[in-house]
């Protein structure tokens, strides 16, 4: 049977203080109406400029995810993997799925890492609908063409 490389998706999700987030979803809604994922434009132009010319081959791991992933030594923790690091500071799941065709899609992974959460609950977003949006977001994402 074969696989695509969508098909091994690997999620980290960072929720934590599940009962102690404290501003309502609007709040986290209005923050993003006013810093839209238009404000990651320049940090994406890079990862894409990077990507193109390191020409990393298909069906590696790609970390995707905030400044969690961003600094992260992938070389040093992977050293055997073709290990690709797209994270963006301060980025939330919404975030990353905005970029989706831009800085996950063309890489071609065998496995994604996915680092999201903790900007989304810091902004507001009460857990539940941080669930139950990434279930939906994860489900309508499809394989590239």
């Amino acid at each position: 049977m074969k696989r695509h490389w969508f098909c091994r998706l690997a999620v980290a999700f960072s929720l934590f203080a599940f009962t102690s987030v404290p501003h309502p979803v609007l709040a986290q809604e209005a923050a993003q109406a006013k810093k839209g994922p238009e404000r990651y434009e320049k940090e994406i132009q890079k990862l894409e400029e990077k990507f193109r010319s390191q020409a990393a081959p298909p069906g590696g791991l790609l970390f995707v995810g905030s400044s969690s992933i961003r600094l992260w030594k992938l070389d040093q923790s992977f050293p055997n993997r073709k290990a690709v690091n797209h994270g963006f500071g301060g980025s939330t799941l919404a975030d990353s799925i905005h970029f989706f065709d831009r800085i996950i899609a063309p890489v071609k992974p065998s496995t994604i890492v996915m680092y999201a959460g903790d900007n989304d609950l810091a902004g507001g977003m009460s857990p539940i609908p941080f669930t139950t949006s990434t279930v939906l977001s994860l489900r309508s994402n499809r394989q590239p063409s």
